[in-house]
C-alpha cells in the first residue's frame, strides 16, 4: 500500500515545482514503473481540467517498506497566448492520483496554487527518494 504526499512548491519566473512523494506504507516490497496521472479537482472532487504528461524514460523501481519514490513535477502560472479570456484553470483543493498500472485514485491536498496553459502538468518518472 502506498500513501502520497506533495513536497512544498519552488517557485521561479512563473514556473512552479513540486514533488510528489510515495511511500510505501505495506510490510512488502513494490515496483513502480512509468508516471503518475494526475487530474486537480474542487474540494467536493469535481475535476477542473488539468492533464498530465510524461517526460522522460522511466525504469523499474523498487520501493521498500517505509521508504519513499517520487516524481517531479512542473507546471507553469504564465496564461498560454490564447488564453486571454479565462488565463488559467481555477486553483484546485485536491490533487487526484492515478498511479501506473492502477485504477483507484490517491487523493492530497493540492498546495501548488494556480496551473495556466490549459492544465498542463509535466511529471518526470518515478525514481528512488522523497525528491529533497
Amino acid at each position: 500500500m502506498l500513501s502520497a504526499g506533495m513536497s512544498r512548491v519552488d517557485a521561479g519566473a512563473g514556473q512552479r515545482y513540486a514533488s510528489l512523494v510515495l511511500t510505501n506504507t505495506s510490510n512488502t516490497t513494490c515496483r513502480i514503473l512509468g508516471y503518475p496521472t494526475l487530474e486537480l479537482e474542487t474540494a467536493s472532487y469535481e475535476p477542473i481540467g488539468a492533464e498530465s504528461r510524461g517526460t522522460g524514460t522511466p525504469q523499474w523501481l523498487t520501493v521498500a517498506p517505509r521508504q519513499h519514490a517520487y516524481s517531479q513535477m512542473h507546471w507553469t502560472v504564465v496564461p498560454a497566448l490564447d488564453e486571454t479570456s479565462n488565463p488559467c484553470e481555477p486553483v484546485a483543493s485536491v490533487l487526484a492520483i492515478t498511479l501506473p498500472g492502477e485504477t483507484t485514485m490517491l487523493r492530497i491536498t493540492w498546495t501548488g496554487g494556480s496551473v495556466c496553459q490549459y492544465g498542463q502538468i509535466d511529471v518526470n518518472p518515478f525514481q528512488a527518494g522523497n525528491g529533497a
